[in-house]
């Protein structure tokens, strides 16, 4: 096998042209190229700025559009008195799908050497609400193809504040490359608006300078992908970037001024991902965030630095302040957990990168054109005339550079309208000597593929309008940018050199152990887009249409996306492709959105091969959008003990019995390399067994037979290190609350009022207020007092109960973690109560209001604090007429509820003696905003509750058993038990799923203890129980039995290839027979779910109960 192109060489190339990139650009491009040259006739533009010349560039534009031109603008100043805009020509549909501002190249002679200059004080540059753009590509749909901006400098003068430098489009390839765009005073509205509309993109940007500009790149829109590489920010008045919708991807921004550096703003398609970059700010941004993500959408950083701002980072939703970074490197973040279908470590692959070699041009003197050979533009390949083969031209074109040391071949542009074209087939070998296919947009049709073979210097092809195939057949380096490459293949034994992708666009690709830099990669492809056998592909930037697989990577391939978009245009076939496909294989891909406008996303998002086992990430539904998606073992990390969550505790309140367990583990899948780590649920805690329905899953749901405080332990076991966490499940009988009762707009009646302290007043909440706060400084609300009614409720001893409140804050945000006392105020005093009504009249009648609340602590040093019981007043209230429960505690960008739940607050309540409590709440210390906590019941907040376990009382009868089952389409309920002095009777009641309990039927004590339920409906799950009652009214209320649907009952799968599950509603003797009747194998079945092993033969068994005439028909595949 030949040498690979040697990796040295390779670098070398790399990083000496990291500065070099304007040099290497072609500072004129000769004849034969077909480029148009404004500075010619017929449009004689003046290039030493003293004459307009923006009629010429503008009659170019119109002459030439939609006809893959060049116009070429050599060195000089080129004054313009008038925007610089893409024309419709006549018979173009404006404004339609098939718009014709497309296929136009502005190119300059270098960066520092064409310069494009608006005259100062313009009088249509005035207005920024009203901003003219000075270059404008105007496209008004998703067909801008080939646009392009290169090799120039743009400036708005000064005296020009509503100028725009440049408002762009391309779709599928094209961009703005090695161009600056400047104000010369500051001024201006926007440097670089990428956003004519919506569907801008995907294009690449790259070694771009903006200098000045309220807002210097402003993007929007909600598909195709805006990438980004080498940006450099200087100077603005408003914001560096604003990305509103687009997906975006940026490699080596570098920014610096007193502004924000970045906002990212929009719905969900606002993806912004950042590596390697810095964010510098100046003066007043000492003050301000440095990048703003916007109601939290996915952002990815890596390698970035702040410096200089208040906060490097922070992100919003609803309000909320969800998160914040300091000043410093980012190492990696991401805004959202990582999506994962398997264990892995939940961090991007992070690849070596190299730069894309630049190559000098050779004198383009010495450029060989294959219009000197006899190829000529052929305008009957549109339907009309015949068709010419240019195929000898080329070899023709080929074997004369290889003879005479020539290293450019050229593919002139058309000089007449589009669709005039070149026409080949067959293979084109490419010399070693040859380093160039330049195209010039110049097209060649047909069926023809370049043969890359072996070879010390690379092989550059740009400028391509399309490509028909590339075998890349030996170890020379390859350099495909700005062209169309309908397809490619390598050598399967890896013998294929390494490949360079700059802004192209086609496909498919077919990579075997190679190297590959890809950025602006547009894959459109309804099959594999993108097969990687080994090796590895780094890309910045991936776009795709249609439904085929983005990327499937094979035997050990290391693949990293920074910036994916997706887009399905076609519906889904029978049998569905994944997105991606990581078969035994790396994979990493950040700033991911799918997208789709016919309702019918990717079913299967990742298929991922670990270990010869198959998984798939699959959710039909729904497109994904994430900051990063992995799908990788480090196998060359430490093992690492995976990290656990049971996740959060739960509150039921019956009749509702069941919930889900959703445990999260993360490993990094060694040793075993497994696509999943061990895991299994148990129950370590509770009043009665609880049944765990899959145990060994990371999700389960449990069913609770009654009332009680649970606790379930998560184990997950790598096979060499072992962690494990806890969760509470709290289930209850009842509640009360602080809401409105009786619909009053009055947070009483069976509740109680809330009240809160504050601002050198006291306010009620009544329903007038959402926001119960409580903050330990004198400026802001201290404390807060909530109290309920419990005389509408049986309640003669709790179990155990809860205390819950609902984070209602939607402006300051929870920007910390903060804590907070719970004190229960003890029983008034005699002659002390409660005034009901405005409590911010004061004391009357000896009545108590929250000002005369013998508790309260005015002090302002006892507004709050930590609770001491050492130091009278600590915690803001006074200790003697209180009882500490204990704190709850907030989290940094928690949403939801919190809760006190100990047998501190059951005792307190059991230990009340007029059925009314009382608790306080303060802040512990600190010296940040308060947040708030919902004082009432609407459709957004709850109001405070207080749960209660009255289970646990002693039972007026002894019940021994209690029994459910199905008959028919009815439902037997039976019970044994032995009445005790003072027991009246039992009622029967039933519910169903998020329904309140129904009375069926009364049973005498002493009688036979049975009632059928002649109403069930067999799809219908029901749930029942006995309320068990005395003589002088007290109630008392059975365990639940559950009745699931007849359809529940079913075994499953069936057919089977082996197993069956069965379930029984309480232990049994199963007996398997064959359809002879002969009995095969008996099974003690210990009730619900239970596996059945079935003989290896095939055909039709029969599983039995001994117990009953239940029976059900299997069949064995």
């Amino acid at each position: 096998m030949p040498p690979r192109f040697p990796r040295l060489v390779l670098q070398t190339l790399a990083l000496l042209c990291l500065s070099c990139s304007l040099a290497a650009q072609p500072l004129a491009y000769p004849e034969q190229s077909g480029i148009v040259d404004i500075t010619k006739p017929p449009y004689n533009a003046d290039s030493t700025g003293v004459v307009d010349a923006s009629a010429a560039i503008n009659q170019a534009l119109f002459d030439f559009n939609d006809s893959h031109t060049l116009i070429y603008l050599p060195a000089g100043t080129y004054r313009l008195s008038n925007p610089v805009v893409w024309q419709d020509p006549p018979g173009c549909e404006a404004g339609t799908t098939f718009t014709c501002r497309r296929y136009i190249g502005l190119t300059g002679a270098g960066q520092e050497r064409t310069l494009l200059q608006l005259d100062d004080n313009h009088p249509d540059f005035q207005d920024p609400t009203n901003s003219q753009s000075l270059i404008n590509t105007n496209s008004s749909a998703a067909m801008a193809f080939e646009n392009t901006i290169r090799n120039l400098t743009v400036s708005t003068g000064t005296g020009n504040p509503g100028a725009t430098g440049i408002r762009f489009m391309a779709s599928n390839v094209g961009g703005i490359h090695h161009v600056e765009i400047r104000s010369e005073d500051g001024q201006g509205f926007r440097g670089l608006n990428l956003s004519p509309n919506e569907q801008s993109g995907p294009a690449f940007y790259n070694d771009i300078v903006v200098d000045g500009f309220d807002t210097g790149i402003y993007t929007f829109g909600n598909q195709n992908g805006i990438w980004m590489e080498r940006i450099t920010l200087r100077n603005q008045g408003e914001v560096g970037l604003f990305n509103r919708q687009h997906p975006v991807a940026i490699r080596n921004l570098d920014f610096e001024g007193d502004v924000r550096g970045i906002t990212n703003q929009g719905d969900g398609g606002s993806t912004i991902t950042l590596v390697d970059s810095e964010l510098r700010g100046t003066g007043a941004a000492s003050s301000l965030i440095g990048f703003q993500n916007q109601n939290r959408r996915p952002v990815f950083m890596r390698n970035v630095t702040f410096s200089g701002w208040n906060l490097a980072y922070q992100e919003f939703q609803n309000g909320f302040d969800l998160g914040r970074l300091p000043n410093g490197t980012v190492d990696e973040y991401t805004s959202a957990p990582p999506v994962s279908l398997c264990d892995n470590v939940l961090r991007s692959l992070n690849l070596p990168v190299l730069e894309t070699p630049e190559i000098a041009y050779e004198d383009t003197s010495l450029w060989v054109s294959i219009a000197d050979f006899g190829a000529a533009l052929d305008p009957g390949f549109a339907g009309e005339g015949s068709v010419q083969d240019d195929s000898q031209a080329i070899r023709d074109a080929l074997d004369f550079a290889a003879q005479n040391g020539r290293e450019t071949i050229v593919i002139p542009q058309p000089r007449a309208p589009f669709p005039q074209r070149y026409i080949a087939f067959g293979d084109f070998v490419i010399p070693p000597t040859v380093k160039r296919i330049i195209g010039t947009k110049g097209l060649v049709a047909g069926t023809y593929r370049f043969i890359v073979g072996d070879g010390t210097e690379p092989l550059v092809i740009e400028d391509m309008v399309s490509v028909s195939g590339i075998s890349h057949s030996g170890d020379r380096m390859l350099i495909l940018k700005h062209s169309v490459i309908r397809d490619y293949v390598s050598n399967p034994d890896g013998s294929s050199g390494d490949v360079f992708i700059e802004d192209v666009v086609g496909g498919p690709w077919s990579f075997n152990q190679q190297d590959v830099y890809a950025r602006q990669f547009n894959l459109e492809r309804d099959v594999n887009n993108v097969t990687i056998n080994g090796g590895m592909l780094w890309a910045l930037g991936v776009k795709t249409e249609r439904k085929g697989t983005i990327i499937e990577a094979n035997n050990g391939a290391r693949v990293e996306i920074l910036g994916a978009f997706h887009y399905s245009t076609i519906a889904e076939e029978v049998d569905p492709k994944p997105l991606y496909v990581a078969n035994e294989s790396q994979l990493s891909v950040a700033g991911l959105k799918e997208l789709t406008y016919i309702f019918d996303p990717y079913d299967i998002k990742l298929r991922e091969t670990r270990n010869g086992v198959t998984n798939e990430l699959a959710n039909p539904d729904n497109v994904i959008r994430t900051p990063l998606l992995v799908a990788y073992v480090d196998e060359s990390a430490t093992n690492v003990a995976p990290t656990i969550e049971a996740g959060e505790e739960q509150i039921l309140l019956l009749p509702t019995h069941e919930t889900q367990l959703t445990g999260l583990i993360n490993d990094d899948a060694n040793p075993t390399g497994n696509c999943f780590t061990a895991s299994n649920w148990t129950q370590v805690a509770g009043p009665v067994d609880a049944t765990i329905v899959s145990p060994t899953e990371r999700s389960t749901s449990v069913q609770f037979p009654e009332a009680g405080r649970y606790e379930f332990e998560l184990v997950a076991d790598d096979g060499s290190l072992e962690v494990s966490d806890r969760v509470t499940v709290h289930v209850f009988d009842s509640f009360t609350s602080t809401g409105d009762h009786d619909a009053d707009g009055v947070a009483s009646g069976t509740g109680a009022d809330a009240s809160t302290q504050g601002w050198g007043g006291f306010t009620n909440n009544y329903g007038a207020s959402q926001g119960l706060l409580a903050k330990n400084n004198f400026s802001f609300p201290n404390k807060f007092i909530v109290r309920f009614d419990l005389t509408g409720l049986d309640v003669q001893q709790l179990d155990h109960s809860l205390l819950e409140f609902e984070i209602a804050t939607t402006n300051t945000g929870l920007i910390e973690d903060w804590s907070y006392n719970v004190f229960g105020l003890n029983d008034l005093d005699e002659g002390e109560d409660w005034i009901e009504g405005d409590q911010t009249g004061g004391a009357t009648n000896g009545g108590v209001t929250y000002e005369t609340l013998p508790a309260n602590i005015t002090d302002n040093n006892f507004n709050g604090g930590t609770y001491d019981p050492a130091v009278p007043n600590s915690g803001g209230v006074d200790h003697a007429r209180t009882t500490f429960l204990g704190t709850f505690s907030t989290r940094q960008g928690q949403r939801e509820k919190v809760n006190l739940s100990n047998e501190a607050l059951a005792d307190f309540i059991n230990a009340d003696t007029d059925g009314r409590v009382s608790f306080i709440v303060t802040r512990v210390f600190s010296t940040t905003n308060a947040i708030a906590f919902a004082s009432r019941e609407n459709t957004q907040f709850q109001a405070p509750r207080l749960y209660g376990d009255y289970s646990a009382r002693a039972l007026p009868v002894e019940l021994l058993s209690f029994d459910a089952r199905r008959t028919g389409k009815n439902v037997q309920l039976e019970w044994t038990a032995l009445p005790l002095p003072g027991f009246s009777h039992f009622t029967v009641e039933r519910s169903t799923p998020g329904s309140a309990w129904q009375t069926l039927g009364r049973v005498k004590a002493n009688a036979a203890y049975q009632l059928i339920d002649q109403q069930d409906d067999p799809s219908t799950e029901r749930y029942y129980r006995l309320a068990m009652w005395e003589l002088d009214g007290a109630v008392a209320y059975s365990p639940i039995r559950t009745i699931l649907p007849a359809a529940a009952y079913l075994p499953y799968p069936n057919p089977s290839n082996g197993d069956v599950s069965v379930h029984r509603p309480g232990p049994d003797v199963l007996r398997l027979t064959d359809v002879s009747g002969a009995v095969v194998a008996e099974y003690a079945h210990p009730g619900g779910w239970y596996t059945v092993s079935l003989p290896s033969k095939t055909g039709l068994y029969v599983i039995r109960s001994r117990s009953s005439d239940w029976a059900w028909r299997v069949v064995r595949e």
